[in-house]
Formats: C-alpha cells, sequence, structure tokens
C-alpha cells in the first residue's frame, strides 16, 4: 500500500481470528492496535491532535504513554512536542524531538471519542456481540461501538468500578498476575508478542468465550506491544523481585448493574447520562428508513425498557421525533416544548402542549429560564426525577423573508431593547434565504412583557433583498447553477442517473402488492410506487385503501428494500402518510393546491411533482418553489402529458417540457409514459423517448393481471412487458452515457446497509 504521509497510514489495524473458542464454534477476534505505524495510541494521537486544531506550529503538551504517539503525529504535521517529565519512554522520546516541560497536558487520550475505530470494526464484521478492551482504551469508544453495532456489549478490562456512571456494560479487574500470566500464554498460544493490557484482555476473552453460545462473536481490542513491558511482564527476575506469583488468579467480573430503564440517543454519542438516574443510553445513528431504524433499537433492548428517545442536534429532530412515535414513549423535548405563536415566534415555558422547535434555539432559551442544560433536564423527566423550574419567561423571534439577502438594517438599535439577550444575522449577504435570515432572543418577568420586547426589537429590524430575476428563484438555475440530485431512502435521483420507479398504480391487495413489488425489483427499479390514497374524476371509481395501503407498502419495503413512492391527496392526511413513506407524491390534479404543497414539503419528505393537465412549465415551476420556499428543495419533478385537442392518447407527452425544465431549474425531472399515453402498448416507445431527451428517469404502472386492474388498467405493464422495456431501457441509458449497464440492476437494498430483509408492519 503506497501512500505519502506516514500519517495517512495511521488506523485500519489488523483484525485476526484467534484460535481461542474455535473448539466451541465461537469466533473470537482480536483488533491488534499496537501493530501499526506509532505504535499504541497512534489512532487516538491522529483524532487527539486533528479535534484540537492547534495553531499553526504551536507546541503540544502530553504525557503518559502514549506521548510517542502523540510525537509522531504532532511532529509530521509541524508542531514542536513538550512532554511532561514523567519518566515514559524518554529516550523514545528525545529521539523524535520531544522536549521536557512542567507545563499540564494539552492533550489527553480521555477526550478522544474514536468513532473511527468503532467503524472500522463494524464494516470488517456486520455484527458482534460483545467487545473487550482495557478500560482507558474503550471508555471514550463505548458509544460509537453501540451506534455502529446496536446490541454490543461493551466490556472493559482492569478498571475499578465508577462512581458517576459507566459506559461498559460490564467490568473486570484483574490484578498483575491475572493479567502477567495471560500476556504470555497469548505470546505462547497465539504467537501475539503483546503488552499486559491486551494479556489482560486476553484472558477475558478466554472466560467469555467458555460461557458463550455457539456462533457467539467476541471482539478483543489489543492496545499494546511486547516490545514495551520485556523487563517486566516477560522476565522471571521481575517475578520473583515482585512475588507476582503470589497474587491469586480470581479473575472478578464487577458486573455493573443492569438499569431497568433505556433511553434512545440518536446520533448523540457524546451524551453523559448521570448514573444516579437508572437510565442506560442506547446509542444509534439516524437511518432513512425509519422502521429500519426502530428494528435496530428493538433489537438491542425490548420495547418495554425504553422510556423516551432524544437527540441533541437540530438534523435529527424529526428522525428522533418519528421513532419516538413509532415506540410509543416521549420523543425531543417532550414536556419542554416552545409555544408556538404564529409562524416567527417561539417562547419557553410554553402556556399550551408544547411544540418542537429548534433544537439550538430550545436549548438556548432553556438555559435562560432554567439555568441548567435541556438534554439533563430531558434525561430527568424520563427518569421521573422531577420537572425544572422556570424563572421568568425566554423567547425567540425568527426574522424571515425569501430571496437573496442584500441587508439587515436595525441590529444595534434591537440590541439596546431591554431584555433583549441576542441578536443575530445568520445569513450572509449575497447568499439565499433558507428558513430565516436570523432572530432575536429576549427573556422577561412574564409573557406579555416578553412578547412586548420581541416586538420592540423587531419593529428595528428591516430585510432588504436583491432583486430576483425569476418568478421562482429557488429552485431557478440561478440558485443552483449545476443540476441537483435528490436522494430518497438512499437512492439518488440526478443527472448523472437513470432511475427507474416502478409498482401498481393502486395498492389493491397484499398479494398484488408484492407481486408487483417483486417484478418491480426483477427488472431493476430501484423505487417503488404505489397509490393508497386514489384521487378519481368519478367519486364511483376506486379510491384506494388508504392506511391499509399504506401499511401493506410498509411490508414490502420491509421485503425488497425499495423505498416507497406514494400519493398525499390531501393536507390533513400528510402526516399519516410521511410516517410510511420515503417520497410524497403531489398528483396532477393538486399541482397548485398551495395549501397541500406547504403542508407536503413540511413533512421533510422529498416531494415528486407531477405537471399540472393544463399547466405551463413556468406554473409547474412556481408549483415547486412553493415547497422549495418552505425550506424544502428535495423536490422532483414529474412530466406525466398534458391535455390537448388530440383524443387518440390519454394525454399528449410534453417532451419539450422535460428540456425547457432543465435548463430553467436544477431540480431532476422524470418522465411517466404510462399516464401519457394511457396505452400499454405505447409505454415503450415513450420510454426510449424520455431516454433520448435527457429525462433523469422513468415511472411505469405493473400490475400481475392488468386486464383485472381496479384503475388504468389499459397502461399497466404484465411481467413480460416489463423485463422486456426494463432491459431496452439499460442499454438505452447507457448510450446516453447515464450509467454502466450493471447499475440499474443493483439490489437496492445494498444503497443503504440499514435495510433488512424482515417482514414489518408498523407505522413510521
Amino acid at each position: 500500500m503506497l501512500s505519502h504521509d506516514l500519517i495517512d497510514v495511521i488506523g485500519r489495524t489488523p483484525l485476526v481470528r484467534l484460535r481461542l473458542g474455535a473448539d466451541r464454534g465461537v469466533e473470537v477476534y482480536a483488533k491488534c492496535e499496537a501493530l501499526g505505524p506509532g505504535g499504541p495510541g497512534a489512532r487516538a494521537a491522529r483524532l487527539a491532535v486533528a479535534a484540537a486544531r492547534p495553531a499553526d506550529h504551536a507546541p503540544v503538551v502530553v504525557s503518559g504513554a502514549w506521548a510517542p504517539a502523540v510525537a509522531l503525529v504532532a511532529g509530521r504535521l509541524g508542531h514542536p512536542v513538550h512532554v511532561v517529565d514523567d519518566g515514559v519512554a524518554r529516550p523514545a522520546l528525545t529521539a523524535l524531538g520531544c522536549l521536557p516541560t512542567a507545563e499540564p497536558p494539552t492533550l489527553t487520550p480521555d477526550a478522544v471519542s474514536q468513532d473511527e475505530l468503532a467503524a472500522e470494526l463494524a464494516e470488517d464484521l456486520d455484527w458482534i456481540d460483545v467487545v473487550v478492551g482495557g478500560d482507558d482504551d474503550l471508555r471514550a469508544t463505548a458509544g460509537a461501538l453501540r451506534a455502529h453495532l446496536p446490541g454490543v456489549r461493551v466490556v472493559g478490562v482492569r478498571g475499578s468500578l465508577p462512581q458517576n456512571g459507566s459506559p461498559f456494560d460490564e467490568l473486570y479487574r484483574l490484578n498483575e498476575h491475572e493479567a502477567f500470566e495471560a500476556t504470555r500464554n497469548l505470546a505462547f498460544d497465539e504467537k501475539l508478542f503483546a503488552g499486559p493490557v491486551s494479556g489482560a484482555v486476553y484472558r477475558v476473552l478466554g472466560e467469555l468465550a467458555a460461557k458463550a453460545a455457539p456462533g457467539t462473536r467476541i471482539v478483543g481490542v489489543f492496545p499494546d506491544r511486547g516490545e514495551d513491558c520485556v523487563e517486566t511482564v516477560y522476565s522471571d527476575e521481575y517475578w520473583a523481585r515482585h512475588r507476582i506469583a503470589e497474587l491469586p488468579l480470581s479473575t472478578m467480573s464487577a458486573a455493573l448493574p443492569d438499569k431497568a430503564l433505556r433511553v434512545v440517543f440518536v446520533e448523540s454519542s457524546d451524551v453523559v447520562v448521570p448514573a444516579a438516574l437508572g437510565l442506560t443510553p442506547i446509542h444509534v445513528r439516524a437511518c432513512a428508513d425509519p422502521i429500519a431504524l426502530r428494528r435496530t433499537v428493538l433489537r438491542a433492548c425490548g420495547a418495554d425498557k425504553i422510556v423516551g428517545v432524544l437527540s441533541t442536534g437540530n438534523a435529527h429532530q424529526a428522525v428522533a421525533a418519528r421513532l419516538a412515535a413509532d415506540l410509543g414513549v416521549p420523543g425531543p423535548s417532550a414536556g419542554f416544548g416552545v409555544e408556538q405563536v404564529g409562524r416567527d415566534r417561539q417562547i419557553l415555558p410554553a402556556e399550551s402542549n408544547g411544540a418542537v422547535g429548534s433544537r439550538a434555539v430550545l436549548s438556548r432559551l432553556f438555559r435562560l429560564t432554567t439555568g441548567t442544560e435541556l438534554v439533563q433536564a430531558e434525561l430527568r423527566a424520563l427518569a421521573g426525577a422531577g420537572d425544572p423550574s422556570f424563572d421568568g419567561v425566554a423567547g425567540v423571534h425568527f426574522l424571515r423573508a425569501q430571496g437573496i439577502l442584500d441587508e439587515v438594517t436595525g441590529v444595534d438599535l434591537a440590541r439596546a431593547v431591554p431584555g433583549v439577550e441576542e441578536v443575530a444575522v445568520t445569513t450572509p449577504t449575497g447568499d439565499r434565504i433558507g428558513d430565516h435570515v436570523g432572530y432575536v432572543i429576549a427573556r422577561a418577568a412574564t409573557r406579555a412583557e416578553l412578547l412586548d420586547r420581541l416586538d420592540q426589537a423587531a419593529a428595528h429590524l428591516h430585510v432588504r433583498l436583491r432583486p430576483a430575476r425569476v418568478p421562482y428563484p429557488l429552485v431557478s438555475r440561478e440558485a443552483v447553477v449545476n443540476r441537483s440530485v435528490v436522494t430518497v431512502g438512499g437512492v439518488e435521483i440526478g443527472p448523472d442517473t437513470f432511475t427507474l420507479i416502478a409498482g401498481p398504480c393502486a395498492v389493491e391487495t397484499v398479494e398484488q402488492t408484492f407481486t408487483s413489488a417483486r417484478m418491480a425489483l426483477a427488472a431493476g427499479a430501484t423505487l417503488l410506487r404505489g397509490g393508497a390514497f386514489k384521487p378519481r374524476s368519478s367519486p364511483y371509481g376506486f379510491r384506494g385503501l388508504r392506511e391499509e395501503g399504506l401499511r401493506i407498502l410498509a411490508d414490502v419495503r420491509a421485503e425488497t428494500g425499495l423505498p416507497i413512492v406514494t400519493e398525499v391527496v390531501d393536507s390533513p392526511d400528510v402526516d399519516l402518510v410521511a410516517r410510511y413513506a420515503d417520497m410524497l407524491q403531489i398528483g396532477t390534479r393538486n399541482m397548485q393546491n398551495f395549501g397541500l404543497l406547504e403542508a407536503a414539503a413540511d413533512s421533510g419528505r422529498p416531494i415528486l411533482l407531477k405537471r399540472g393537465m393544463s399547466a405551463t412549465v413556468q406554473e409547474w415551476l412556481l408549483a415547486a418553489e412553493y415547497v422549495a420556499v418552505r425550506g424544502n428543495n428535495n423536490i422532483v419533478l414529474c412530466e406525466r402529458g398534458i391535455r390537448t385537442f388530440e383524443p387518440s392518447t390519454r394525454n399528449t407527452l410534453d417532451l419539450s417540457a422535460v428540456l425547457v425544465a432543465q435548463g430553467l431549474s436544477h431540480l431532476p425531472v422524470i418522465v411517466d409514459p404510462s399516464h401519457a399515453s394511457g396505452l400499454r402498448e405505447l409505454v415503450l416507445p415513450l420510454a426510449r423517448a424520455a431516454v433520448a431527451v435527457g429525462a433523469d428517469g422513468v415511472m411505469l404502472d405493473v400490475h400481475p393481471e392488468p386486464e383485472k386492474a381496479l384503475c388504468d388498467a389499459k397502461q399497466a405493464l404484465d411481467e413480460a412487458a416489463l423485463d422486456g422495456l426494463a432491459e431496452a431501457m439499460r442499454d438505452w441509458a447507457t448510450l446516453a452515457g447515464r450509467l454502466s449497464p450493471d447499475v440499474l440492476r443493483q439490489d437496492p437494498s445494498h444503497q443503504d446497509p440499514s435495510r433488512q430483509a424482515e417482514p414489518a408492519g408498523q407505522a413510521r
């Protein structure tokens, strides 16, 4: 492996299968952290120096056994390294150019969270039952291990029981005799010349492997080298002088109390849960498929033990809230939500049921009114340890506008208003405004006084915009020069791929939907369409199975891994449909249903926007602007034909609109040849034309028995027709430079590692 910098090869240490446990069918592996450039602590040193980001040529002060590793990393980056004179590896440190100092360390290994180590283990082994390591080595890694390997048991070695909570599920305390003897056994049995921490881990691995059921997979982290302890562990003279052999061989397991209650953290591995609360954290990563995320959590713990779901970052509040709803437990800010006053204001404490606002803002308001951190108050509430007391009220006023910011005036005047704590302009001049331009935070003794202060501050602030040259600035090429890519459940739709979306026009029965989905998957589709709500011209037509249809689609996704695209036809149904769907479709009849567009945008789901029956391209893009103006830019346009005077086909496919829309907008554009013609014999040639004109994908109606379809029977493709069309499209798309022939047939379950082929029937 060629590398141009020594630092680049730190990490990716060997993972070795040990002989231990093999006779019982137990898999035991050693992650040999010391076998790499820099030796023990090199990975932690690289991460710590990167996290600290010392100024150019600023000295780095370290102490302890990891000093040589820091010396290597920091020295390579041009930082002088000063070592606290503690007698550790003096010749080696001198050789590396280190200088002695009496200053306190600026880097400590305890501050390093080794997410990278956890990620490597998860990449090398799909699942792990137990990870064992020295308590100093795994203390900062335990949360990341649980996030990457849900359900893993983390066992620490050689630690004393902590007084203020522990990241471990179990701790083993070993004396020198136990550790030294195991280290020698490790060298003799496995030919790994390691240090005493590795030996202690090896001894615990043996204890666990002897009790484990066949098929169990255990990994031990070996952090030290034998070369560093030749005169101690491997010296008979040292053993005799210190009477090592007289110590007992008991290997005491100091099992931590199994706390009955769990709290799930989404992307929040740095949170400390006080031991006194009796809560055990389960750390998980956000997942594009909430059903898969729920399944992941339940593999780690029974639902009856989970008391709540939290997330400390803004980006994952919606994921955490949806997971909490699926589990039937309180979610983020439950009980401490803000009161929404209009669209632009939030107040704490809430007089009515609290809404979940911006996490960062809510945390700020919470500190102002209680003096405590929001996450700690949430944990106390979940544990039944009492609610915080509020001192007055605090609130935020968001300054909103849409367009390109030119200037905000009156900031100093707003800051001078009594009770105003902060005035911030968060959008740089010349940038397009997102959700808001900035905000004002104030506090007061009463709610009325707070509102008055926010009114005064807001009155001083004036936003000036730069003139827009097009009526749909957010979706235009002026906003984003390059064409966008929209990701739906791990599947990308954009200019470099060609996406096949296929499925039944309507969900009719369980069998029909599963069969249609399997047909679509076999043909190479990466997204599944299916209508649970069907807007029909006649009130007597089949109008869909509604929520039952959504449940069927969720079950199909669980089996096939295909993300779901389904239509929502009314604003009150948006939340329901969004719980199940990966992408919300706005149909041709609703393209200018502006309330529905706004509600769908606010769901946070990607939007598939079909062109209206008689809409111009500009009207189509203006409808997309209604979605984008709400802060949702994940929009895919769908040309599905327009009404003309020609009665031969259901609609007239306007292929020129694909090119026009792509020229005016950065949004992806796909084509629906099924609805465009309404005739299955025309679907293939129209799909060919869509590829030729440069569409980013096509959406097809399929049915196992088209003649029995409850709606749009004449346009549905059967299995033979779908296979033939898909085969042809792979060749056409390749000729168009979109993708290689094998990409379209890629198993979509590989798009997102969280997707598993397991049955599921839960709402999301």
